[in-house]
């Protein structure tokens, strides 16, 4: 994108002057830095800035424009590569500086994209009121033709809504997505929009009208050239499909989800079968779904020779082993899977802990209780470790610690590690319950209620009556009727 954009304005920018003794206050120096800023800018946007800076002096108010266009450029890039590494607080102020350039060049379309990604900053450190002043001003600012960008900012103020609860604002935007997708003359705009009016229907419970969006959107998809997209509507069309219990509907999205991984030379094709064995497993044809488990280590005919992307199609296998039932071979499978990541060393020791909870569970709907058990602790000291003990992966797992404990008949343990998990999503939810977003409250309830019925199921049968662990639950209940 980038590229495109040096390129556009390299081409708008006036040609260098030539003076027949160089003088470093000169047009001429201006336009010699822009040019070699903009060399520099393809590959190193800072070396570029630097350039552009030294331009600045001696430009003319028309060379100035673009200049400072290209430095809001290189501020809005330094603001996605600290995205890309968390640095959330260096990434909201490159884009301020950025919006100050653009001030500055009278820019009003390139400021779009800065306030968006300002806005989804703002909200991530709680501040709601400017991320919407952010979103309020980029939507000022659009042009026409700018549908893209229309339907970014849209996007964005629904996921802020529908986050805190803001039902009352929601329809208004779906109406914005039905009239831009009936407006715009971009094709992936119009798919785009499309697969959001689908989504919302879906989620309101109108399955046919979504089944009717999704299949327009892969109309328009079918022989465009964009593959990665028709996948996408494809997978949820597929998923849509399942849920109806439209197994041959679900097949035909899979098969063609397969075949364009095919068509385009993608060398991994063992979730494209796992997709196909899940359509047998749901319709319940067992030999189907075990042959297409199968079909995902045989990989197309050619099996993964990477250590770690074989580990991950046998996890595949294995997953659908324990949906068939088959528990015993599930953990067998899983177990294979450890010894193979183990071989590979501390590169794969994350991907060692993450299959961790499949195969401790595998071992529990076996039967073999301790070595569930064994596998549990070891992942929640692991989480412990790597998220810190506040974690929700090390509280979560702690939950599942307390569970089996409690199963296998160990009374003090699960106890002691019940009243530890309600004491710590107490805490954390006491903490936050007035900035709480509606979806979170949501996440939070669910996790509460877990632990509310697992002690009262927990403390019924181990008798606990009229003590700490029993006043515990009836906390968790109180909390959770707040939520």
């Amino acid at each position: 994108m980038l590229s495109i954009v040096a390129v556009i304005l390299l081409a708008a920018m006036p040609m260098p002057v030539r003076a027949q003794e160089p003088v470093k206050d000169s047009l001429g120096y201006a336009n010699e830095m822009l040019k070699a800023g903009v060399n520099a800018f393809q590959t190193d946007y800072l070396k570029g800035r630097e350039f552009f800076n030294a331009a600045l002096p001696f430009a003319d108010s028309s060379l100035r424009v673009t200049l400072c266009r290209y430095l809001g450029l290189s501020w809005y890039q330094e603001a996605t590569d600290k995205m890309d590494v968390s640095g959330f607080a260096e990434a909201e102020s490159a884009l301020d500086s950025s919006l100050v350039w653009y001030r500055k060049a009278g820019e009003q379309a390139w400021a779009v994209s800065s306030l968006t990604m300002l806005s989804y900053l703002k909200e991530h450190r709680w501040d709601l009121d400017g991320a919407l002043e952010c979103l309020d001003t980029a939507y000022a600012k659009l042009q026409p033709g700018m549908d893209t960008e229309t339907l970014d900012i849209i996007k964005n103020k629904y996921a802020i809504y529908a986050k805190y609860g803001m039902v009352d604002r929601i329809t208004p935007l779906f109406v914005q997505v039905d009239s831009l997708m009936r407006a715009t003359a971009d094709t992936m705009t119009k798919v785009e929009c499309g697969v959001i009016l689908a989504d919302n229907a879906l989620n309101a419970g109108h399955a046919s009208q979504a089944e009717t969006l999704y299949r327009e959107s892969l109309r328009t998809l079918d022989n465009s050239g964009h593959d990665n997209e028709l996948y996408a509507v494809l997978g949820k069309l597929r998923h849509l499909s399942m849920s109806r219990k439209e197994f041959g509907d679900a097949l035909d999205c899979s098969q063609r989800m397969l075949d364009i991984l095919k068509a385009g030379g993608n060398q991994d094709l063992g979730l494209a079968y796992f997709n196909i064995a899940e359509v047998y497993e749901k319709s319940l044809d067992t030999a189907r779904c075990l042959s297409y488990a199968d079909s995902i280590m045989a990989n197309g005919g050619v099996p993964m020779k990477d250590p770690i992307l074989n580990a991950r199609h046998l996890t595949l296998k294995g997953m659908l082993n324990g949906r068939l039932g088959r528990w015993n071979n599930a953990a067998d499978i899983y177990a294979s899977v450890d010894s193979a990541m183990a071989a590979v060393g501390q590169n794969a020791l994350r991907e060692r802990m993450n299959l961790v909870p499949l195969r401790a569970a595998a071992l529990y709907q076996a039967g073999r209780l301790s070595e569930s058990e064994a596998l549990y602790s070891e992942y929640y000291e692991y989480c412990g470790k790597v998220y810190s003990e506040e974690s929700d992966a090390t509280t979560t797992a702690l939950l599942n610690l307390a569970n089996i404990r409690a199963y296998s008949g160990k009374i003090e343990e699960g106890s002691s590690d019940y009243m530890e998990v309600e004491r710590r999503l107490t805490r954390k939810i006491t903490e936050r319950l007035r900035f709480l977003p509606s979806e979170t409250r949501d996440h939070y309830l669910d996790d509460m209620l877990k632990v509310t019925f697992a002690m009262t199921a927990f403390g019924l049968k181990a008798k606990h009556t009229g003590d700490s662990f029993s006043d515990s639950a009836w906390e968790a209940l109180l909390l959770s009727k707040g939520l």
